[in-house]
């Protein structure tokens, strides 16, 4: 009977390690960049409005507005916004400086580089 009663206790606890554990984040989450639209032109110096939708399956923590050049240098930056649920939509403003002005097209990629964090990506 002790033997039956040891053997039922680590089954239980092997099952309860089991599903304790964290489930790994394997997909990225999906950023639709809502404005500028691709094309849009900017005279610099100038101040967009960068407005996204994101969506994951996991709980966000965090998203990262980036401009970035053609060869993925940061270019300008809207900072991070802290995030609460899996999905939403956003808006930041980016200001755009240079030493002299000059019209600018926004890129499609590379473009504002969007990077939400997950609970699950951060290890929270």
């Amino acid at each position: 009977m002790r033997l039956q009663q040891a053997m039922l206790a680590a089954a239980f606890i092997a099952l309860l390690l089991v599903s304790c554990r964290k489930d790994k984040d394997l997909r990225p989450p999906v950023v639709e960049v809502l404005e500028p639209v691709a094309g849009t032109t900017i005279a610099i110096p100038d101040t967009i409005l960068v407005r996204v939708r994101v969506n994951d399956d996991h709980q966000l923590t965090g998203l990262t507005i980036e401009l970035l050049d053609e060869g993925g240098a940061v270019v300008a930056t809207a900072g991070t916004i802290t995030l609460e649920g899996s999905s939403g939509t956003y808006e930041r403003s980016m200001v755009l400086m240079d030493e002299r002005s000059r019209p600018v097209r926004t890129p499609s990629p590379p473009g504002p580089r969007m990077a939400p964090t997950t609970a699950a990506a951060s290890g929270r």
